[in-house]
């Protein structure tokens, strides 16, 4: 049994970290892009309302994507916990050790105006 448990885990585990990985990723690219239609909008010198209700939808979909992505993060904390309370104590490993922040997304953000 506890073997199976072990295997629940990896393969939990297997299953949880693209998926919070790609929520990261979708989150920062989703911010850049909302950075680029604004810096574009203006290196092209259109007027201000230009494209305003593609960005308006553009700055939603970003808002939900950081709404998911803080999903991820605290379930990954409510994963963490879980081996111990089923019996497996050699869950994490080096790749993903439970509740360390995630940091495989590089994100730089900049002031618009």
């Amino acid at each position: 049994m506890l073997k199976e448990r072990r295997l629940a885990v990896e393969n939990v585990k297997a299953a949880f970290l693209p998926v919070e990985r790609s929520a990261e990723t979708t989150a920062a690219l989703g911010a850049r892009c909302v950075a680029t239609m604004i810096e574009e909008r203006s290196k092209a010198n259109l007027p201000i309302a230009t494209g305003a209700a593609a960005m308006g939808l553009v700055s939603e979909a970003l808002q939900l994507s950081l709404a998911a992505r803080a999903k991820f993060i605290e379930a990954h904390q409510l994963l963490g916990s879980l081996p111990s309370e089923i019996g497996v104590h050699s869950y994490g490993g080096d790749e993903c050790p439970p509740n360390q922040p995630f940091t495989s997304a590089e994100l730089t953000l900049r002031a618009v105006s």
